[in-house]
């Protein structure tokens, strides 16, 4: 089963079909358009010319897609992104004439079904998933169940307040903005790297660069005792794009710093083996919004986590 699936995400979005014959899913083709800066509707427009390259003569049978933002009950419209970009823009009216089913989750949960599905967090009944990409995603898997509030969206655990006076842009001040992607991309360009690929690898020798390392992941190391502590999951998958760049590094340090931020429970949550690094990285919400289209994360009937 050969499915399009349309990741939309902060910085870009990308188009890719998806062979979901086998049991992990693998991408076949895939395209990519800027979407910083840019206004949503048009780039979607182009996006659906796009798809008529990638499925040559096919009608797709069906279209999955994943989208920063809340959505309304339509599951077709972004309610409103934090920053107040693409609010009330419509999703799927771009790509109707492709397909006539057309479904739309938001991309914390596409990279949590996608994890939970063929990833890292097979098998588990109650996991948190956060994507670490140009922002934070989230996702919670609870009794085998995929959580979803205020109609059909993840909850988001990037938007845990934190102090103005301590937050990088105080007019936001939430974790998710000082822990993602956007955040190491500012701290490299400050301590005058070209990236955050070179900043990282210069960690050992660069003062400023391991002080801005080590506040990321004091953040993002909140975040996640957050999350265990709220949720108590027997696992935590890290994935997106900045975990996957980071060779590991992220993950280590963020470790470090979690035993003295948790609550002590009968089952207790040991960061060696239960929080661990996603299998899709930057490509799980992409998977996962073609697997929506086979198992619709937010209906009422229990599915399998198998």
């Amino acid at each position: 089963m050969k499915v399009l699936a349309v990741d939309i995400g902060a910085t870009k979005l990308r188009l890719g079909v998806v062979d979901l014959s086998n049991k992990t899913p693998t991408i076949l083709h895939t395209h990519e358009l800027q979407t910083k800066g840019q206004q949503l509707s048009a780039v979607l427009d182009t996006a659906a010319n796009v798809a008529k390259d990638l499925l040559g003569t096919r009608r797709a049978p069906k279209i999955g897609i994943s989208t920063a933002g809340f959505l309304h009950e339509d599951r077709a419209t972004i309610c409103q992104l934090h920053d107040g970009r693409w609010t009330e823009t419509n999703v799927t009216a771009p790509f109707a004439e492709h397909s006539n089913r057309v479904r739309v989750i938001d991309d914390g949960m596409a990279s949590t079904l996608a994890e939970w599905k063929s990833g890292a967090a097979q098998k588990c009944s109650d996991v948190v998933v956060l994507t670490v990409g140009t922002k934070l995603g989230s996702g919670v898997i609870l009794n085998g169940r995929i959580l979803h509030i205020g109609g059909y969206s993840s909850p988001q655990l990037g938007g845990i307040v934190v102090s103005r006076e301590q937050a990088r842009i105080p007019q936001i001040p939430f974790i998710g903005e000082e822990c993602a992607g956007d955040a190491l991309c500012a701290s490299a360009e400050k301590c005058g790297y070209s990236d955050v690929g070179a900043m990282l690898e210069c960690i050992k020798k660069d003062d400023r660069a391991a002080a801005a390392l080590d506040r990321m992941c004091e953040y993002l190391a909140m975040c996640v005792a957050n999350a265990v502590n709220l949720f108590a999951p027997e696992r935590v998958v890290l994935t997106g794009g900045v975990i996957e760049k980071s060779n590991n590094r992220l993950i280590k340090h963020v470790r470090s710093r979690l035993k003295e931020k948790l609550l002590k429970r009968p089952r207790q949550f040991d960061a060696r083996t239960a929080l661990v690094e996603g299998r899709f990285g930057g490509n799980a919400s992409l998977i996962g919004a073609a697997l929506a289209v086979r198992t619709d994360p937010v209906s009422r009937r229990k599915t399998s986590s198998r």
